[in-house]
């Protein structure tokens, strides 16, 4: 019995500091603690469709309770920008990033400490980037009646409450 399940990106507060979501929510809870003045980023127009790790657990799960073996795509059918991630990050948080400049040279500002908090560095593109990534659980919803249950501002919340538990208990 075998099953392919094609996950999307799926995100937790476990998530490795090597992944973009983790960077930015590390990074940003440790600014607004005052820990760290700035994050240097990559493509921040490159759109994910990211989803919670749990919920991807629970679908794989799912397919593994089937009568016959299938394959499924796990993902949410929504994308967002790395841009869209950032600032949703810095408002679950109470900041705002505001943007200047464009390219390699755009940066966000706090509105409140007028400081540069995102810096873009061509070092962080990815020879190989993907510009979109989006999925469909259609058929997932069809047959195993899965569907994703936690959106990506709750996801943010979770992780970065996380986050900012465990840097304060260092």
């Amino acid at each position: 019995f075998a099953c392919n399940g094609i996950l999307f990106n799926h995100e937790s507060p476990r998530r490795g500091n090597s992944f973009v979501t983790k960077k930015i929510v590390e990074q940003a809870v440790k600014i607004k603690n005052g820990r760290q003045d700035s994050i240097k980023l990559g493509n921040i127009y490159s759109k994910r469709d990211w989803g919670h790790a749990k919920d991807y657990v629970e679908g794989m799960w799912m397919m593994l309770q089937q009568k016959k073996p299938d394959d499924y795509v796990l993902a949410t059918n929504k994308v967002y920008t790395v841009k869209y991630f950032i600032n949703e990050c810095f408002k679950a948080l109470n900041m705002k990033a505001v943007w200047k400049g464009k390219g390699i040279k755009e940066v966000a500002i706090d509105s409140e400490t007028k400081k540069i908090i995102i810096k873009i560095n061509p070092k962080y593109y990815r020879p190989a980037e993907v510009d979109y990534l989006k999925g469909s659980f259609k058929k997932a919803k069809t047959t195993l009646n899965w569907s994703p249950k936690v959106n990506l501002k709750e996801l943010i919340k979770l992780m970065i409450e996380a986050d900012y538990n465990r840097l304060n208990k260092i």
